[in-house]
């Protein structure tokens, strides 16, 4: 019920279809979009971390526009993901997240910024529960380990046991877990939010997307 409320106060329903301004800004900023699909079909995420300005986007950011794009790019996702389950026809709700942390450094650590993926993670645990099916966060530094003690308490226990750190030898770990990426590696500049949600709205009717996915099996299931 407080999911549904806060979908209906924030208008979480029909964010996708009106991007916050500065879109293509906060995508440059903040690099990370739909690379490729795992063995299952399942979307792979990559998020780019490392590669953030720390001191430009929380110049240019607030909290609340932060969260209100990021919650844009999960929404972009919800209909992203409706279209691939109806394409292969099951239901594929989950994403495969690949995290790339080259660059990661001290700068994005601050308390600030801490404080923003803190007040998100809030907002997403308790909006968007059960929307990984994997997590790897790869090419991981030194200063990673300290951010990681102060994330892991924030993290339920069972969104814990999806995640796998692998560090820079990423690539046999990948390939073993049936993970095909697109460009067949990492790519620097993975492809926008806003630039995906263009290739749904021009390839599908997205009021249908909207009312999500019945694949033929579910129904039998039901049945």
């Amino acid at each position: 019920a407080s999911a549904l409320s806060w979908r209906r106060e924030s208008g979480a329903d029909t964010l996708a279809l009106s991007a916050p301004q500065r879109c293509e800004l906060f995508d440059e900023l903040c690099p990370g979009g739909p690379i490729g699909f795992d063995g299952e079909g399942h979307p792979i995420l990559l998020e780019r971390p490392g590669a953030i300005p720390p001191a430009r986007l929380l110049e240019l950011f607030s909290e609340e526009d932060f969260i209100r794009h990021q919650c844009y790019r999960r929404e972009v996702f919800r209909l992203y993901s409706v279209a691939n389950s109806a394409q292969r026809g099951k239901r594929l709700y989950k994403a495969t997240v690949v995290v790339d942390l080259r660059g990661f450094g001290t700068a994005h650590m601050s308390r600030k910024l801490i404080a923003y993926l803190k007040a998100l993670n809030a907002v997403f645990d308790a909006n968007y529960p059960e929307s990984i099916n994997k997590l790897y966060i790869i090419n991981t530094p030194w200063a990673f380990r300290s951010l990681w003690g102060l994330i892991k308490p924030w993290l339920h226990p069972i969104t814990m046991t999806k995640f796998t750190i692998v560090g820079f030898d990423w690539r046999a770990t990948l390939a073993k877990a049936g993970i095909s990426l697109t460009s067949g590696d990492v790519p620097e500049c993975p492809p926008r939010w806003c630039d995906a949600m263009a290739a749904v709205v021009g390839e599908h009717d997205v009021r249908s997307l909207r009312r999500g996915c019945s694949p033929e099996q579910d129904r039998l299931r039901l049945a």
